[in-house]
């Protein structure tokens, strides 16, 4: 399932960078893509964010799930567009909505806060995200499916012919 964002990512900013422990799926050798394993392993989505943001390899990121295989990099390079020291995320056009934080653009500015919220023991994303300054990127309904995370067998009925995700 990484294939496709991954896809992605290269085709919105050339290189991707995957933080996390990778269980089950190989980083090294694949063209475009460095490795940064959690400096807090098993502490979930927010100690990956911290350990991306002290890689120091750029002044703000784009992040997107590995269980999101339908979203495109016209979406991604929409978040990058205009980014500086606030965070973007998608909300729903019409209803203002806002929607789950990830794929979002995470400055680096924002290490602090990660790294005191994981030693306080605070590990949502959410959380985070809704006691940030942040930049709300409008999302019209016809692309909100595209943001769908595939977590369980049953999830794959969300997948359109055709994705090239395979079960």
């Amino acid at each position: 399932m990484i294939e496709p964002i991954l896809d992605a990512m290269r085709e919105a900013f050339g290189s991707v960078i995957v933080a996390g422990a990778c269980a089950g799926y190989e980083c090294a050798g694949r063209p475009g893509v460095l490795h940064i394993r959690d400096g807090q392993p098993g502490l979930g989505p927010l100690a990956g964010l911290e350990a991306l943001l002290a890689s120091g390899a750029a002044e703000g990121y784009v992040v997107a799930a590995c269980d999101q295989p339908m979203v495109t990099a016209v979406l991604l390079r929409r978040l990058a567009q205009e980014a500086g020291p606030r965070g973007r995320f998608f909300r729903a056009a019409r209803s203002g909505e806002h929607l789950d934080p990830l794929p979002g653009y995470f400055p680096s500015c924002w290490l602090t806060s990660v790294t005191t919220a994981l030693a306080e023991g605070r590990r949502s994303l959410r959380a985070l995200v809704r006691s940030a300054m942040v930049e709300w990127v409008p999302l019209e309904d016809s692309d909100a499916g595209k943001l769908a995370s595939i977590n369980a067998p049953e999830d794959l009925r969300l997948l359109p012919e055709g994705s090239g995700v395979r079960p």
